[in-house]
């Protein structure tokens, strides 16, 4: 079997989460994918989560199947190794804001003109145009000006904040379906091109997608935060002897089954109960009875007669237990490699299962510059006693 993006070069100069995930999801699919680090390690090894030696955890698990090398964007002397990773790049990956951008001379136009075929995904908070297009952003910060805040936690609670960054990780896979649509054009039309991706431009088109947007715009409705309750359909977190399990008893036919399971059938000619949105505005009206049955029941009790009777639900868990889910397992979605100074690492597999060009978890994430001899040495021709006089004048 073949990796189908065996051949392509991306070199990532990206920091933080959605450029290193845009890169590693192209490298996932066979792309030969570098990872410029600052001398000394970018600033995004600061952040935590770090390791009992210190590694950061998440810029590990953000960049394996990577080669890792370092460069100073500031330095002059640095510019010509600049240069050749550029020409050998066939897709780039930043998110550098403009000032930045023209300081290191990574603007689209600076890289077109070295390598005319190029094709640069661009990250940044807001694009390159409108009112916001010179101000910086963050995931928490653009989940919060779409509405994510407000719509999520408990009714009363202050804005709440999604537990992961879905915003950056968003973003990175329309990072990596623009980097390969574009190498597709490139395929058909023979020339590369410049992909803005917008950690707003992505936020406002999941909650637009979601509903909320044109539940705000048509019905005048702003949609509130429900807690563990889903909307527009009865579904909700439920607790049970020892934890908490979610059941999802969306449309007439599981409705109908989920009743079975709980043997409430006689719910089920009740008039406030016709549809999906009707059980949601009456959700309270069902609760008890539910509650009645999850309450007596452990969670592997209450999971398997559901499960028996075809209703979604599953158990509401700790992070802890995911490593060992027998489901993530069988399905490779946690590939354990070996990580110096930290022994097995739990690096995230990858969730497109294709059948004739699967991807593959290949190697651990590298260490800041591990690969600068293999790339400027071996690639790139440097001799060894010029690769020190890099490091010495902090050019790597």
């Amino acid at each position: 079997m073949s990796e189908i993006l065996k051949g392509i070069k991306v070199l990532d100069l990206s920091r933080y989460i959605a450029g290193a995930y845009c890169a590693k999801m192209l490298a996932d699919m066979g792309a030969d994918a570098i990872r410029v680090d600052d001398p000394g390690g970018s600033v995004d090894r600061d952040q935590p989560p770090f390791g009992p030696n210190g590694e950061p955890l998440q810029v590990l698990a953000l960049n394996c199947n990577k080669r890792g090398i370092t460069l100073n964007l500031r330095a002059e002397k640095g510019k010509p190794l600049l240069r050749k990773l550029v020409e050998w790049a066939d897709v780039i990956v930043e998110n550098f804001s403009l000032p930045a951008k023209k300081l290191f001379g990574v603007t689209y136009e600076d890289l077109k003109a070295i390598n005319k075929d190029v094709i640069l995904v661009s990250f940044s908070g807001y694009g390159s145009t409108g009112p916001y297009a010179d101000a910086l952003a963050f995931d928490s910060t653009v989940q919060g000006e779409t509405g994510i805040m407000l719509i999520t936690g408990h009714p009363g609670t202050p804005p709440t904040r999604v537990g992961i960054s879905i915003i950056d990780l968003s973003a990175g896979v329309h990072g990596a379906l623009a980097a390969t649509l574009a190498l597709y054009h490139r395929k058909e039309a023979g020339v590369g091109q410049l992909v803005e991706v917008a950690l707003m431009d992505v936020a406002t088109s999941m909650v637009t997608a979601y509903g909320v947007v044109p539940e705000c715009e048509v019905n005048h409705v702003v949609r509130p935060p429900l807690g563990g309750h889903a909307y527009g359909c009865y579904a909700g977190t439920f607790q049970t002897k020892e934890g908490w399990i979610f059941i999802s008893a969306l449309n007439d036919g599981i409705w109908k089954r989920f009743l079975t399971v709980i043997g409430r059938l006689d719910i089920l000619d009740d008039p406030r109960m016709k549809d999906d949105y009707s059980r949601y505005v009456n959700r309270e009206h069902i609760d008890p009875a539910v509650n009645a049955w999850t309450t007596v029941k452990t969670s592997q009790e209450a999971l398997t007669l559901l499960r028996d009777g075809r209703v979604p639900c599953g158990e509401i868990k700790q992070p802890d237990t995911v490593a060992r889910n027998p489901q993530v397992q069988a399905r490779d979605m946690i590939v354990n490699l070996e990580v110096p100074g930290l022994g097995m690492f739990p690096f995230p597999g990858v969730p497109m299962k294709f059948t004739e060009t699967p991807g593959e978890v290949r190697c651990r994430a590298p260490q800041t510059g591990e690969h600068n001899l293999e790339i400027y040495g071996d690639m790139f021709h440097y001799r060894p006693d010029e690769i020190d006089t890099f490091k010495e004048e902090g050019i790597i």
